[in-house]
């Protein structure tokens, strides 16, 4: 009896060991996989930065802290986000990943464009929730040319990868500001949702 009592606590040390060892390993493959996307930003030339990285493994729940990218580009937007959580991560292959929900908080994203005059949009978004997610792990290499055309062709073929189920955005503040004295400048905000 001595001994069955035992082997059961043994196996359970080891079964807890075991548990506590693989969920290491999981934070940590989840962590080097987020560190090698912000790399890929920086490797082009850009800043990229994050805090604090979380992946609790019962859930599948991958949160991000204090997201800051500032591309090499000049054409693209710098992005800010305070944290985003995704819930019921996947990876079914290396090149994407999916999720059951994504939220992302405090989003700030701010674009510079000098081509005929200068003029500065910053958009300001609280709250971004998306459903049933899939896009790639990383994204791809922004075109070398400093062309409009391009970085919007860029831009699309970005969001062309992506696909949710529903994605809600309660409210956006935008300031744009075109220089004194021109058209279009000042501030606005859109409230309601797209599903």
């Amino acid at each position: 009896m001595k001994r069955i009592l035992i082997g059961l606590i043994v196996a359970a040390v080891l079964g807890a060991g075991g548990w506590f060892g693989f969920n290491l390993y999981v934070r940590h493959r989840a962590t080097s996989e987020v560190e090698a996307a912000f790399e890929q930003m920086r490797s082009g030339g850009g800043k990229a930065s994050h805090g604090k990285i979380t992946f609790e493994l019962a859930t599948r729940t991958l949160t991000i802290e204090d997201i800051d990218v500032a591309p090499a580009q000049p054409l693209l937007a710098n992005v800010k986000v305070a944290k985003v959580t995704a819930v019921g991560v996947r990876q079914p292959d290396e090149a994407h990943f999916s999720a059951d929900s994504i939220e992302a908080s405090g989003v700030e994203v701010g674009f510079t464009s000098t081509e005929r005059t200068t003029v500065k949009a910053n958009y300001k978004i609280p709250q971004i929730s998306a459903r049933d997610f899939s896009g790639p792990t990383r994204a791809a290499n922004a075109p070398p040319s400093g062309s409009i055309i391009d970085m919007y062709r860029f831009m699309l073929a970005q969001y062309a990868t992506v696909s949710a189920s529903s994605i809600a955005v309660p409210t956006v503040a935008v300031n744009v500001d075109a220089g004194t004295g021109n058209t279009g400048s000042g501030d606005y905000v859109y409230s309601g949702s797209y599903g």
